[in-house]
């Protein structure tokens, strides 16, 4: 079953984004290697979201034999029309709940996902014209990825994929920010070989450096104004002045 799906991301916001990239590793490894990265993350304390960014879905591609299906007098409209047949999505019912009414559908499992997906489309015998035809008879069955793909994401010149991090509610950034430090040195650690995580963007290092500017600025305004206090007023009575500002302050 599948589905209904709510859409509640519209908000968060990305509190680390890692990036793994691996030049040379087929793509399927280092995208179940992001899965892994996002398993472990969620486990976290302070992480309620993991998301997975720039992975390339793998397709199906079905590449004919131009001169076998000449012989046997099929077109590929034909052989995409069975296939299509094939893979019909069936209605198998629903049930009633005190809200929404949920329904019930049965695919043929040829989704690029499924296990053994790949000879199962070339095991399935289509009717065409009073023929029956396998289709591993008449084309070449194989997974790959769109060429070019519809979008990439590159770290340093390189193809990556993007693990984001997003912070829970009332939760302390700069104490998460080290939790995941440590996440990243035992995570690098236990990458396998030629496999590369790298941090892009750190929320952690930007509110340690707001707050360190915000108190920079807060101690040089306190010293201008005891000095100008001292200057104006004098020892005795700039130094009640001096006083009162931090103790009215906390």
């Amino acid at each position: 079953m599948q589905g209904p799906f709510f859409n509640d991301d519209f908000s968060d916001v990305y509190f680390t984004l890692y990036a793994l990239t691996a030049p040379g590793l087929p793509k399927r490894d280092l995208a179940r290697e992001a899965e892994r990265l996002r398993s472990a993350v969620l486990n976290v304390p302070g992480v309620a979201k993991a998301h997975i960014l720039g992975e390339q879905p793998e397709q199906v591609f079905v590449d004919f034999d131009p001169h076998r299906l000449t012989t046997l007098g099929i077109t590929p409209t034909q052989i995409g029309q069975a296939l299509a047949a094939v893979n019909t999505i069936v209605p198998a019912g629903l049930i009633e709940t005190a809200g929404p009414r949920l329904y019930f559908r049965l695919d043929s499992g040829l989704r690029a996902s499924a296990p053994g997906l790949v000879q199962r489309i070339e095991n399935t015998a289509v009717k065409i014209q009073g023929k029956v035809v396998r289709i591993g008879d008449v084309a070449n069955v194989r997974l790959g990825y769109a060429d070019p793909p519809s979008y990439i994401i590159q770290s340093n010149g390189q193809n990556a994929i993007i693990v984001g991090v997003i912070m829970a509610k009332n939760v302390n950034g700069l104490a998460l920010g080290k939790r995941l430090d440590i996440f990243e040195k035992a995570e690098s650690q236990a990458l396998p070989l030629g496999v590369k995580l790298t941090k892009i963007t750190d929320q952690a290092h930007a509110i340690a450096l707001a707050v360190n500017t915000f108190q920079l600025k807060f101690f040089i305004a306190l010293g201008v104004v005891m000095l100008v206090g001292f200057l104006s007023l004098g020892l005795r009575a700039g130094l009640v002045v001096a006083l009162a500002v931090p103790l009215t302050l906390s």
